[in-house]
């Protein structure tokens, strides 16, 4: 267990105050209604209470925040007309009751056409819907919209009716623990299977299928050129995988047998997003498990109270996995996440991001808050770095707060990709014309890689106020404007931030290894 050395923060002079004199315990104000309540409950409570309660708090505080996700109300109320989907619906009936509830997402896809802004399309909970119709080999050219689980429409809502928990969309087209889908290879322990991928991610062994259980099986994926891996002669390692680029057969070593018999259930999690938005009014309660990412789309989306786990694994381009829960790329106007539990993903919780190197691109009036984002590589991540043809870049209005993102860099594909030491809670890599961020009252909650990483001059403009900061002393501050030397987390730290953003009331916990 850790030992919690010391906490401080700044006075309006900017000199140190240490804090933290006390032993009392930190408890969550019975009145409080929220996420705000609570973080500026402990936030207020950190001058006085010991390191050790303030970390013991943030941990309070998540677990509160997680609980109120995962109970969260239906809040659709429809203009329009009301669709139902049920497991035990039927395709034929109309779809306007629950009683004539549809049964499937091909059904919903079918009536697009039909659906007009104001209109909800709600989904039973305790169901679980199915990704059909990966990314195959044959269907290689298919599009982003042509690989989602469905398409969400532009001023319609989508959530859940009835009781019980929310509905879960599964990337996963099958349960492949079926002795019938593999066949023993010429190759000692290995076995291949039947069906063909084009871009695989994570594949899950025996889930529990428990909401917030961070210690599912996740089998390890070789990629040639990491780890010394060759091809399929180095496929060595129990419970380990590697798709041949080249006949897109997947190799899977298996020392107990045939995975089919060996195994009750296995999630193969293919390159898709379960959910293309095309501007919905709002998407929330669902349950997002085992694909590439959750709601990718644009150019605006409205989520709140979902969860995501499990997501990520498959390549974009080279060794690095990607896989985000919900992204915008490229332009944005009125990007808005509420309560939100992401947790267990090999990349990113929360990003808006542009990489190419050409077109205009401006991403304003965006606000990520009371979301809970744990366990990932990357937590929030923002960029839209400037053009190399001189396009006009912008980002403007945008505010990350009342966030809790802890544990980077401690996800189930960091340590098999080794990187987690790259991993990052709050990640910025913006234009020069950065007008108006404010990154306030987060937990950022330990990371095996940096708590901040701020790149270009734009970053500068990035208001820091009133964040706790948690980390383990002389493990990774920051890049601060240096990709190549990272700041270690120390007394000083705090100072370099300082030097180069705009910073208030941040909270510094210094924890012993």
């Amino acid at each position: 267990m850790s030992n919690f050395k010391k906490a401080y923060t700044f006075d309006q002079n900017k000199q140190k105050v240490y804090v933290g004199k006390t032993d009392k315990s930190f408890e969550i104000p019975k009145d409080a209604r929220g996420y705000k309540d609570y973080i500026d409950a402990l936030y207020d409570a950190a001058k006085t209470i010991s390191p050790i309660e303030l970390t013991k708090g943030a941990d309070l505080v998540a677990d509160r925040m997680i609980n109120d996700i995962i109970n969260s109300e239906s809040t659709i109320r429809a203009t329009g007309k009301t669709y139902y989907i049920s497991n035990n619906g039927d395709d034929n009936a109309d779809g306007l009751s629950p009683e004539t509830a549809w049964a499937t997402t091909q059904k919903l896809m079918a009536e697009f056409d039909n659906l007009n802004g104001g209109d909800a399309v709600l989904f039973e909970r305790g169901g679980e819907w199915r990704k059909i119709n990966e990314w195959t080999l044959q269907q290689k050219n298919a599009t982003w919209d042509e690989m989602s689980l469905f398409i969400a429409k532009k001023d319609v809502s989508y959530g859940a009716y009835g009781v019980g928990p929310k509905p879960i969309f599964n990337g996963s087209e099958i349960n492949y623990a079926d002795p019938k889908l593999w066949e023993k290879a010429d190759m000692e322990n290995i076995y291949v299977c039947t069906e063909e991928f084009w871009n695989p991610g994570g594949i899950v062994l025996n889930p529990t299928g428990k909401i917030g259980y961070y210690g599912e099986k996740v089998a390890v994926k070789e990629q040639i050129s990491l780890r010394d891996f060759t091809g399929l002669s180095d496929l060595k390692n129990d419970e380990s995988y590697f798709l041949d680029p080249e006949t897109h057969k997947m190799y899977y070593y298996s020392k107990e047998g045939n995975p089919g018999d060996r195994y009750d259930d296995m999630e193969i999690s293919g390159r898709i997003s379960l959910i293309r938005n095309k501007g919905a009014a709002i998407i929330e309660n669902f349950d997002f498990r085992f694909a590439g990412y959750g709601i990718t789309g644009g150019p605006s989306m409205n989520v709140k109270n979902c969860i995501f786990s499990y997501l990520g694994g498959c390549h974009a381009s080279g060794p690095a996995p990607c896989g985000n829960a919900i992204e915008i790329y490229g332009n944005c106007d009125g990007f808005h996440v509420e309560s939100c539990w992401m947790y267990q993903l090999c990349d990113t919780g929360l990003t808006h991001q542009l990489w190419l190197s050409e077109n205009d691109c401006t991403q304003k009036n965006i606000t990520f808050k009371g979301n809970v984002i744990e366990y990932c590589h990357w937590g929030i991540e923002f960029n839209n770095p400037p053009a190399k043809d001189g396009s006009e870049r912008l980002m403007q209005n945008y505010d990350h707060s009342y966030n809790v993102v802890r544990r980077g860099g401690e996800c189930w594909a960091d340590i098999p990709f080794c990187r987690e030491r790259t991993a990052t809670l709050y990640n910025c890599f913006g234009t020069d014309k950065n007008v108006n961020g404010l990154c306030e009252k987060n937990i950022f909650d330990r990371s095996k890689g940096a708590i901040y990483k701020v790149r270009l001059e734009g970053d500068k403009k990035i208001y820091f106020k009133d964040n706790i900061n948690i980390q383990f002393e002389n493990e990774i501050f920051g890049y601060l404007y240096d990709d190549n030397n990272p700041y270690p987390y120390n007394e000083n730290a705090p100072e370099v931030l300082s030097r180069t953003n705009n910073t208030d009331g941040q909270i510094y916990v210094y924890l012993e290894k």
